[in-house]
């Protein structure tokens, strides 16, 4: 089974990054005979990307906040107990063998969510898609060390997500 976890902005993805997810899953769900997508069930991208992943048939495993004031309530195939935000996020990327990045702006942040994960990911040694604004999609691969180290938080408290 191919796992991807997918990370991403509240405000949604532009509709650029929603045709560069569409592609990425599509291609993903032609290639591999079973796959997964793993949310974190807020609203924006992570709602997005489990609607598109249910319409093609595509497992869906919610990762829900504690938080429930910007949660999605996706109807996924399974739904996890409700964690923190940095320790669901750690936990869709540990499932996953590939994390898609849908960012609010192109450029990494030192504060958040998404850029967290992202981070978290290439630490784990996970391959990371970052569809910027405007579709293109580019690599940071996992198998090469991040160069920083802002976004690690080993307890995932002090960070706003």
């Amino acid at each position: 089974m191919f796992k991807i976890g997918i990370t991403g902005t509240r405000n949604g993805g532009t509709l650029p990054q929603l045709a560069g997810l569409a592609t990425l899953l599509k291609m993903v769900n032609e290639r591999e005979s079973t796959v997964e997508l793993h949310h974190g069930d807020c609203e924006g991208v992570d709602w997005q990307a489990a609607i598109f992943a249910s319409k093609m048939d595509i497992h869906t495993v919610c990762h829900p906040p504690v938080d429930e004031s910007l949660r999605a309530f996706h109807e996924s195939d399974t739904i996890l107990p409700q964690l923190n935000h940095f320790a669901r996020n750690r936990n869709i990327v540990e499932a996953c063998d590939i994390l898609i990045v849908i960012p609010y702006q192109d450029e990494w942040q030192p504060r958040g969510g998404t850029w967290y994960t992202h981070d978290y990911a290439v630490k784990k040694g996970v391959d990371v898609a970052i569809i910027e604004l405007s579709g293109t999609i580019r690599w940071d691969r996992g198998t090469e060390k991040a160069e920083r180290t802002a976004g690690e938080n080993p307890d995932g408290d002090r960070r706003q997500d």
